[in-house]
C-alpha cells in the first residue's frame, strides 16, 4: 500500500484490482479491475503500488500474462504502469523481465517516485539476462532503465550497527 502525498487516501493491490479508499478505511473503490486484455498482453494482477507526487496517478506493478515465455518455463512478464486516476487511462513505460510463477521470483520489487515526477526508482530483484539486480531509474517519458547501485555487495559491520554496500554506508 502507499498513502496519497496530501495524506487523505491509500492505494493498494489487492488479488486482482487495483484499489483506493480514503485514509480511514472507508470508501474503497476499485480504480482498476484485472484481468484485463492489453496489446502487450494479458494484465492479469497488480502488485506494488506508488501514488505520484502530484496525487493524480498510481504507478504500479503488473504481472502479464505471456505466451512467449512458456518454453523457458516462465509464465508472466513484469510492466511498470501508470494509470491516469481522473482519465482511467493506463500506460505500460517498461515491460520485459520475466517472472517466473514456477520459481516465485519476483524481479521488479519496490519503488517510488521522484520529486518531480518524471522518474522511478525501482529494485530489481534478480539478475536477468538483461539486467543485473540492483537499484534503477526508470524515466517515465522514454522507459529507459538507467543501472544506479549494485545491491549484491551488501556487508554488516562487526558492530551490526552498519551496512555497506558499493558508494556508501546505512546506518541501521
Amino acid at each position: 500500500p502507499d498513502w496519497s502525498p496530501d495524506g487523505t487516501k491509500i492505494a493498494f493491490a489487492d488479488g486482482s484490482a487495483l484499489y483506493v479508499m480514503d485514509a480511514d478505511g472507508t470508501n474503497k473503490n476499485a480504480v482498476l479491475s484485472l484481468p484485463k486484455t492489453l496489446p502487450e498482453g494479458k494484465l492479469a494482477k497488480p502488485t506494488a503500488v506508488a501514488w505520484s507526487p502530484d496525487g493524480g496517478s498510481i504507478a504500479f506493478i503488473g504481472l502479464i500474462e505471456d505466451e512467449s515465455y512458456r518454453s523457458t518455463g516462465g509464465y508472466y512478464s513484469q510492466g511498470v504502469y501508470i494509470l491516469d486516476l481522473a482519465s482511467r487511462n493506463l500506460k505500460l513505460v517498461t515491460k520485459g523481465v520475466i517472472y517466473y510463477a514456477r520459481e516465485y521470483i519476483q524481479r521488479y520489487k519496490e519503488f517510488s517516485w521522484s520529486p518531480d515526477g518524471s522518474k522511478i526508482v525501482l529494485y530489481l530483484g534478480a539478475e536477468t539476462k538483461d539486467y543485473k539486480a540492483g537499484v534503477y531509474t526508470l524515466d517515465l517519458a522514454t522507459g529507459g532503465l538507467t543501472f544506479l547501485l549494485d545491491t549484491s555487495k551488501t556487508q554488516w559491520h562487526p558492530s551490526g550497527n552498519w551496512v555497506a554496500y558499493p558508494g556508501s554506508i546505512l546506518r541501521i
